[in-house]
């Protein structure tokens, strides 16, 4: 499961090479038993979310992003890299602006009327290419709980299945 926003990239060496992840479990492509869920409190980058679906080559059967993924928009970066890049460094992306945008959409501005600009919001079920790959997440976690299965574990696994990680319980 995925949660969070794009990042600077996740890179796995890999068989073949090596994978650079920004948005996907980084255990994904080697992994091929594991459901990819992006979670309701993800912001993502749809466009280059598709392109590293594409990429990776996931099956739209092992995918699933929540309908209420944040998107974000084109003005969130272009925001990040105007005002906040040379202070706090971060990739830019828009990913904080983006959720600012998202838990400040009802909020008031001076002399308490709505902020027009806060309201648009737009969200994973929104996006028409997105469509092949939005469905609910939370029964699919909850089907998963229920069968006593392990959650959140995105590390690449050996051929016995364990992780790479030394507190992995080999």
């Amino acid at each position: 499961m995925r949660v969070g926003g794009p990042n600077a990239g996740h890179k796995v060496f890999e068989p073949g090479g090596e994978f650079t992840f920004h948005q996907l479990p980084s255990g994904c492509r080697t992994n091929l038993g594991a459901y990819v869920l992006i979670a309701p409190g993800a912001v993502i980058s749809a466009s280059d979310l598709i392109n590293e679906i594409t990429n990776a080559q996931v099956e739209a059967t092992r995918l699933a992003i929540d309908p209420n993924a944040m998107v974000i928009d084109r003005r969130d970066a272009a925001f990040e890299d105007r005002t906040l890049k040379r202070w706090i460094a971060p990739t830019a992306q828009g990913v904080g602006a983006a959720t600012a945008r998202r838990l400040m959409r009802g909020a008031l501005g001076p002399g308490l009327s709505r902020v027009r600009s806060l309201e648009v919001v737009k969200l994973a079920r929104d996006v028409k290419e997105l469509k092949p790959w939005v469905r609910e997440t939370r029964p699919l976690l909850d089907d998963s709980f229920n069968r006593g299965e392990r959650v959140f574990d995105t590390y690449p696994k050996d051929s016995d299945g364990r992780s790479d990680l030394p507190d992995s319980g080999r």
